[in-house]
């Protein structure tokens, strides 16, 4: 049984261990796709009445429609700004969480 485990264990964690070149190349080609095909938007969203508007238990609850349209464009530029930095490596660990708190949770939060 033990064997059995090992085996698995070694195919999950052992079998491909990629190099820092490799997962460079991954990283400009998946920000690249970001900037080319994903950013900007939600820029739409302005667009809908606000009686569309029907936020999850939190801090949205407190406003009383969508954000304006400056509000999606500094989050999309945010997350532009930071897509860039991961293209050129500056702090590549800062960039995807703020991409993902900025885009993600800002964005998508308060639309069901």
């Amino acid at each position: 049984m033990t064997a059995k485990w090992w085996s698995v264990d070694h195919f999950i964690f052992e079998e491909y261990k990629p190099t820092a070149s490799s997962l460079g190349i991954y990283r400009v080609l998946f920000s690249a796709y970001i900037l080319l095909d994903v950013l900007p938007r939600h820029l739409w969203i302005t667009n809908f009445p606000d009686s569309f508007f029907d936020p999850p238990i939190g801090l949205t609850l407190f406003f009383t429609g969508f954000p304006g349209p400056r509000f999606f464009l500094v989050v999309n530029g945010l997350a532009i700004i930071a897509t860039v930095c991961l293209l050129f490596g500056y702090r590549t660990k800062f960039p995807p969480l703020a991409w993902r708190y900025f885009f993600w949770s800002v964005i998508t939060g308060p639309i069901r």
